[in-house]
């Protein structure tokens, strides 16, 4: 299944401008303040990163799951995507991150750009995915703040 990069991203910013250049996994204004949101279509510079949604919305049946790659035109320009797993009975529009590893030129994304495929597969498990990323909406959802645990 292809996926296709909406309309708005989420662009990491001058780490002069929050917490001393660093993001606190558990502080979530700490991680709201690292982004910023802007509208396609867009120039990815050199060595820049940003968190995308496809606008595709995707139902994962139980038993299986999805993995998410990056189109390898893509790949051939300079971009980098971490694969992304969705897991069994997951649903939503996946938030995706690329990075231009290009050092010499920037990559312009428009939106509708098929940057991604999806590969559905049977998965070792049969557990339902019901985490806090459940349903996210056609829109970049910035990583939720990590639960502290009790040690």
């Amino acid at each position: 299944m292809d996926l296709s990069v909406g309309v708005e991203f989420m662009l990491d910013i001058s780490p002069d401008l929050y917490n001393e250049g660093v993001i606190y996994p558990q502080d979530q204004r700490s991680i709201d303040l690292a982004f910023d949101k802007e509208l396609l279509p867009y120039e990815l510079s050199p060595l820049e990163r940003g968190l995308f949604f496809a606008r595709e919305r995707v139902e994962i049946p139980v038993g299986y799951m999805g993995i998410i790659g990056l189109r390898s035109t893509w790949a051939r320009l300079g971009l980098i995507a971490p694969t992304t797993f969705a897991r069994p009975g997951w649903e939503g529009h996946l938030t995706l991150e690329i990075f231009n590893a290009n050092t010499a030129n920037s990559i312009a994304i428009h939106e509708g750009d098929v940057i991604w495929e999806m590969n559905i597969v049977g998965a070792p498990y049969e557990a339902s995915y019901e985490g806090r990323y459940q349903n996210q909406p056609p829109a970049v959802v910035l990583p939720k703040a990590l639960r502290l645990l009790g040690f």
